[in-house]
């Protein structure tokens, strides 16, 4: 692909100055550019998962190299336009004569096929970072779920085959309720002395949440060949080789000058070539910067998941040092220090609160959590309304924040006993 890529552009910039088209400049310019870049996107994917994690220079490993890269490409991408509308202007105050449009046909098919092939090869890659919709299906497929489960525990339910036990006395129906209640009983209790017995701290520690198939998220591939703009912008070459091809520039008859407009042709179309990159370019930026930036997810309301994980967990009292971010396009890690009114043991903590939390931060796609537990006394609980943390470290906006907004957001999220 980048033998194709850059063959095609070197003749589109070689012909592109003989022709004096500046489409057909600016198309080999942007092909040439992303063509460099998807040897650096190979380099910078392979380095990312060959260096060990356990690197002495870099623990969390380098997968976000891959996003600095992206950021790099397309600031490039943009700064090429510069250039290319510089150019552009220059010749609407002062235009010139496109000669031999049929390299402009010819190049611009030729470019087509390679955008065709750049869009199969790299299909389904995009650059939305919202997992709004994720999160919605999620919830869809747990209430479908929950459904189910609820219409098999009905069909368990004893019911009276029999018209002839219909006859019984209220006391013996009385009675075998009472027996399915007592069994019941009975069966809760013995699933809860199982439970006493909690599963091995690793297997809860390394227990990763599957992300979703259909889920695809922005990689370096999808970012440093932009398959659909590749795709048009030799279609714009096209339509200016066509119509500077087939209308007439100059009466056959009198041998004047006719429709001066198509010299502007050119020009302009190559205008609408750099408003689609910028178009395609910017979104890239914002949403790669916003990663890098480590803001919340798009499609995670923060005020809501605290109150979602204190209303799954009664014994749970407050929340703060709240924190969720993007490690990378495919990772969301989520940081938050609990306060509890009981002096609760570490395997309650971790295998009956940790796991409900677990649950609700699933439902949010957050992969890998990181939960710190903390005990207030009951004379703490009557005097403040937010809980401050128990190690009484404060450090503005690194994991400790005593301003104003994170103080309100503690407070809301506290369910009064």
């Amino acid at each position: 692909m980048f033998i194709l890529t850059s063959s095609a552009a070197s003749f589109e910039i070689i012909y592109g100055i003989r022709t004096h088209s500046n489409a057909l400049i600016a198309d080999g310019l942007y092909s040439f550019a992303e063509g460099l870049c998807l040897i650096g996107v190979m380099l910078v994917l392979h380095y990312s998962d060959t260096v060990p994690n356990e690197h002495k220079h870099n623990t969390f490993g380098y997968e976000r190299s891959e996003l600095l890269f992206g950021l790099v490409q397309e600031v490039f991408l943009l700064s090429i336009s510069l250039g290319v509308i510089v150019d552009a202007v220059n010749n609407l105050f002062n235009p010139v004569h496109v000669h031999d449009p049929k390299v402009l046909i010819i190049l611009g098919v030729s470019g087509v096929f390679i955008g065709i092939l750049g869009m199969i090869m790299f299909r389904g890659y995009l650059h939305n970072h919202d997992i709004k919709e994720e999160i919605n299906e999620k919830r869809k497929r747990e209430f479908l779920s929950f459904s189910k489960k609820h219409m098999k525990n009905l069909k368990r339910i004893p019911t009276l085959s029999n018209p002839k036990e219909s006859l019984e006395t209220p006391l013996m129906i009385k009675q075998s309720q009472d027996e399915i209640t007592d069994h019941r009983k009975k069966a809760k209790t013995s699933s809860k002395s199982v439970e006493q017995h909690p599963p091995d701290l690793d297997a809860f520690a390394y227990e990763n949440v599957d992300m979703e198939v259909s889920r695809v998220y922005a990689t370096l591939h999808a970012l440093c060949l932009h398959s659909f703009v590749i795709f048009l912008e030799p279609i714009i070459v096209i339509i200016s080789g066509l119509m500077i091809h087939f209308i007439p520039q100059i009466d056959s008859l009198t041998g004047n000058e006719i429709n001066v407009w198509l010299k502007y042709v050119d020009p302009i179309l190559t205008l609408i070539m750099v408003i689609l990159v910028a178009v395609h370019a910017i979104p890239v930026i914002l949403s790669i910067s916003a990663v890098l930036i480590e803001n919340v997810p798009d499609g995670i309301d923060t005020q809501k998941l605290m109150n979602e994980i204190i209303t799954a967990v009664p014994a749970i009292k407050s929340i703060h040092s709240f924190h969720i971010w993007r490690a990378t396009p495919k990772e969301i890690y989520a940081s938050l220090h609990i306060v509890c009114d009981e002096d609760t043991m570490l395997s309650t903590c971790t295998n009956a609160y940790g796991k409900d939390v677990q649950k609700v931060l699933k439902n949010y796609c957050i992969r890998y959590f990181t939960l710190q537990f903390e005990y207030a006394t009951s004379p703490k609980l009557e005097q403040i309304n937010a809980y401050d943390c128990a190690y009484g470290l404060y450090r503005k906006r690194r994991g400790h924040t005593l301003d104003e907004s994170m103080l309100k957001l503690a407070k809301d999220a506290i369910v009064h006993i």
